[in-house]
């Protein structure tokens, strides 16, 4: 009698088992066919147990959080942050909500990309990037970063911290390259330039013009410069002869 109540007793703990064990198998195979709420895009907050989109105001001011120099404590996470913050905004503005003022965000962008310094000017820089490489819902590109960027080229001198090549690169990138073209096509060859000397060059090299400048970018292109042509003319010379 006692053994086969242990066995009645035992038989009854396997049973109660496999039965657990198919009630949760059974809601699991349903979980995989349960359609879950898709993940919050980056740069999403989380607020009072909803997901939104941040303002401009609160990227802008994620953005003014971070370092103005590499060798500040600023964390991986912040910068990340400050990025997707960025992004989010961007993205909006392209998705043509009516809240977004696109324009007048990436005018703020380029202030900050000019006139700050550190990571603050790099994740700026970052986001205008991101900006002008990105599409409207209709396919057409997004020209804002790229007219924004030709008035900056056009008036370099006013922007101590620029220089040419950065912009032009921005320009290529960023649905500008028509004008790069432009620029390099309206702009007479340089001269052949004197590599004799650099204390009593008859034309030192490089050239400085806006050929080589944004020659650079079009070197091997069909209409561009051949690349040893253009190093001849604009390159710098790494070895001083007398």
């Amino acid at each position: 009698m006692e053994t086969r109540d242990f066995l009645s007793l035992r038989h009854r703990s396997v049973l109660l088992c496999v039965v657990m064990h198919a009630a949760l198998f059974g809601q699991f195979c349903a979980a995989q066919h349960t359609s879950w709420p898709r993940a919050p895009e980056r740069g999403m907050i989380f607020e009072k147990g909803t997901w939104r989109a941040p303002t401009a105001d609160e990227a802008m001011q994620m953005l003014m959080a971070l370092g103005d120099d590499y060798g500040s404590s600023t964390e991986t996470v912040e910068l990340v942050r400050a990025e997707n913050a960025l992004y989010a905004m961007i993205q909006q503005g392209l998705e043509s909500d009516p809240r977004i003022n696109l324009d007048a965000f990436v005018r703020d962008l380029f202030q900050i990309w000019i006139w700050e310094t550190g990571w603050r000017m790099e994740v700026a820089q970052e986001g205008l990037l991101r900006a002008g490489k990105s599409n409207y819902h209709d396919g057409s590109p997004y020209l804002g970063v790229a007219n924004e960027l030709i008035r900056v080229y056009e008036s370099i001198e006013d922007y101590p911290t620029l220089n040419a090549n950065g912009v032009l690169y921005m320009l290529t990138e960023c649905g500008g390259v028509d004008y790069v073209w432009n620029v390099f096509t309206s702009t007479p060859k340089p001269p052949v330039c004197s590599r004799t000397s650099v204390y009593a060059p008859d034309n030192p090299c490089p050239n400085i013009s806006p050929w080589c400048d944004t020659g650079k970018f079009l070197i091997g292109k069909s209409g561009g410069p051949e690349k040893e042509e253009w190093e001849a003319l604009c390159k710098w010379d790494e070895i001083i002869t007398h």
